[in-house]
This record gives C-alpha cells, structure tokens and sequence, in this order.
C-alpha cells in the first residue's frame, strides 16, 4: 500500500505568510491585483476599497498587473475606484491591458 504524507503544515504556513503580507498592505493603504481581472478579483477589490475608504479619506494605492479579463468585473471595479471618496492612485506594473 502506498502511504502519502501530506504536511499540512507547511501549507497553513504559507497561508498565514500571505495573510499577513495582505493585512500590511491593507495597512500601508496597498490594494495589489495581478493576473486576470474575474468577478472574484472585483469582489476582493470592491471589499478593499470600502473598508480603507471608511477607515480613512488618505490615498490609496493599487498596483495592477493583468492581461485584462471580464470585462464586466474591471468595470465594477473601475466604478467602485470612481465611488470611494480618498483619492486612488493607481501604478501600472508589467502589462496592463
């Protein structure tokens, strides 16, 4: 019989690593998106900005890097960039379609 072993462990580790990175950039007033722009991507992007918007009026960042994707999806976002009230810069990094 073959046993596999799966160390979950260094899975959670690396979960818990990104959580963290994600709750410092939050913190820094960074929204990060990379990769295809999904309904999903829209959702996490929208929750950011709401949540930085009402803890602060100060800028926020977002960095893109994205071949592009749903249309409607970076349209929701494009929206909710438009509705917070803080300024929101964004720096495209890579290729940004």
């Amino acid at each position: 019989m073959l046993k596999v072993h799966f160390d979950a462990s260094k899975e959670e580790k690396e979960k818990n690593e990104a959580k963290g990175l994600n709750e410092k950039l939050l913190k820094t007033r960074t929204i990060l998106i990379y990769g295809g722009i999904t309904q999903k991507v829209a959702e996490d992007v929208s929750r950011k900005l709401l949540v930085l918007s009402a803890e602060s009026k100060d800028p926020i960042r977002i960095f893109i890097n994205s071949q592009g994707g749903h249309v409607e999806s970076g349209d929701t976002i494009f929206d909710m960039i438009r509705f917070v009230e803080p300024d929101v810069k964004i720096i495209g990094t890579g290729w940004v379609a």
